[in-house]
């Protein structure tokens, strides 16, 4: 009987320790899609704003017809354009993720509680931070007791909605972008107009 509990124990941590690659798994794709689309992003808009300017300052873009222009000045729209659903992907991509990475912290309790990790300190071998009574911190606690999760489901929709992890915080930079790529599409879009109407063509001129 001993040996077949030794051997759960055994099992089960094997499966902790696979659960913890998972998450570290899927924290790291989640931080590799922040990274490609901050680079991405960054290129994409230094690029269109570059572009633009660069096309209003040179004396062969300001010879040409205003048709050419408002047709030149429109291809440029192409790329803030990739650029908003490249992001609108990686949104997706990036909340899928998330939601792996903390579907592996609710095995994590379950396991953790089934190894006996929350029980209490042993008062007479406890060396350093005493008034830690527990192994984990203390607001581990919120976690492992809070009752309005009833499920992984309940845990995960309700860590996603919070402001202070890392989907809360990161998920930012992906409509920063998102917005960017639409106001860019509008200035080109302007651009364009006051080259294709003849009236502002002159002023069009930058």
């Amino acid at each position: 009987m001993f040996v077949i509990m030794m051997e759960k124990e055994k099992l089960l941590l094997e499966l902790y320790k696979k659960t913890l690659k998972a998450q570290d798994f899927f924290a790291e794709k989640g931080w590799e899609s922040i990274k490609f689309h901050i680079l991405l992003s960054s290129s994409l808009v230094s690029i269109t704003v570059g572009a633009l300017i660069a096309m209003h300052t040179s004396s062969v873009f300001n010879g040409l017809k205003y048709e050419a222009k408002g047709l030149l000045t429109s291809i440029l729209a192409v790329l803030p354009i990739t650029m908003f659903f490249v992001l609108r992907v990686g949104a997706k991509n990036f909340t899928r993720e998330c939601k792996r990475m903390y579907e592996q912290s609710t095995i994590f309790f379950k396991l953790e509680e089934r190894l006996g990790f929350w029980q209490d300190r042993d008062k007479n071998q406890m060396k350093g931070l005493p008034k830690d009574d527990k192994y984990f911190p203390n607001r581990y606690k919120e976690y492992f007791t809070n009752d309005k999760w009833s499920n992984s489901e309940d845990f995960v929709e309700d860590i996603m909605s919070r402001g202070d992890t890392l989907y809360g915080n990161m998920k930012t930079i992906f409509k920063i972008f998102k917005i960017s790529s639409v106001i860019l599409i509008i200035i080109i879009s302007i651009v364009t107009v006051l080259h294709i109407i003849p009236i502002f063509s002159g002023a069009a001129i930058i």
